[in-house]
């Protein structure tokens, strides 16, 4: 269980999108221990409620460099570890 409040880093979504994912990592982390599963429910949930492609990363120290959907990026602390949660552009395929 979470033993701190979020703490948003940076964000570019709707507030609704930011609430659903603070929202749903803190219900993550009360429902899971392994870590794998933690990122996999967030991942699904944000699949399910906001279309696919939403990847989810969590760690104490990593650095990153990627594209992504204009409002679907959140980077937020839980308890000492960060979390960037963030859609990858659709990729329209040729007609």
């Amino acid at each position: 269980m979470p033993d701190t409040e979020p703490t948003i880093i940076k964000v570019e979504m709707s507030d609704e999108m930011r609430d659903d994912a603070i929202k749903i990592t803190m219900e993550s982390l009360r429902l899971n221990k392994d870590e794998t599963e933690i990122l996999k429910h967030i991942k699904q949930q944000f699949d399910l409620k906001y279309k696919p492609s939403w990847h989810c990363v969590m760690g104490k120290n990593f650095c990153s460099y990627f594209t992504y959907e204009e409002n679907c990026y959140i980077y937020f602390t839980i308890s000492g570890r960060d979390y960037l949660l963030f859609k990858t552009p659709s990729q329209e395929q040729p007609k």
